[in-house]
C-alpha cells in the first residue's frame, strides 16, 4: 500500500467566474455534444447529468457521514466521467481528488472537497442551463 498524499482542498473553494473553471473546455464539450447529436441531444445529457449528479453527490455524503471512505472514492469515480463529458473541468478534477484521497484522508478534509464538489456541480448545471436556454433563443427554437 502506497503512502497516502496529503489532502489538497484548496480547489474546494474555486472561485473563477467560470462554474467548470475552464470556460473553453466547457464551451467545447458543449459543442462537440451539439456536433454528435444537435442542441436536443446536449439538452438530453443535460438532463441526465442534472439528474444523476444530486443523486451521485448523496451517495458520496451518506458515506462520508458513516465513515465508508471507499464508497466516497466510488461515488466520486462515478461522477467524475459525467463531469469530463459536460465540460466540468474544476468539477471532475474535485471528483479525483475525492477519488484518489478519500480511502486515507481525513474526515473534514473529505467533507471540504465535497462541499466544493456540490458548489461547482450545481453552478455548472446552471452555466449548461443558460448556455441551452440561448442557443435557443439564437436558434429560434
Amino acid at each position: 500500500m502506497q503512502p497516502a498524499e496529503p489532502l489538497d482542498h484548496s480547489d474546494a473553494q474555486h472561485t473563477s467566474s467560470d462554474p467548470s473553471g475552464d470556460a473553453e473546455a466547457a464551451t467545447g464539450a458543449l459543442e462537440r455534444l451539439r456536433r454528435f447529436g444537435g442542441n436536443g441531444f446536449a439538452r438530453e445529457m443535460s438532463a441526465i447529468f442534472a439528474e444523476q449528479a444530486p443523486e451521485q453527490l448523496a451517495a458520496a455524503r451518506a458515506a462520508a457521514a458513516r465513515d465508508d471512505r471507499e464508497a466516497v472514492a466510488h461515488a466520486a469515480h462515478g461522477l467524475r466521467g459525467s463531469c469530463a463529458q459536460l465540460g466540468a473541468v474544476h468539477a471532475a478534477r474535485l471528483c479525483k481528488a475525492l477519488e484518489t484521497q478519500a480511502p486515507s484522508g481525513d474526515l473534514p478534509a473529505i467533507m471540504a472537497l465535497l462541499a466544493g464538489l456540490e458548489h461547482a456541480t450545481a453552478s455548472h448545471l446552471e452555466w449548461l442551463g443558460r448556455e441551452l436556454d440561448e442557443s435557443n433563443l439564437e436558434r429560434g427554437q
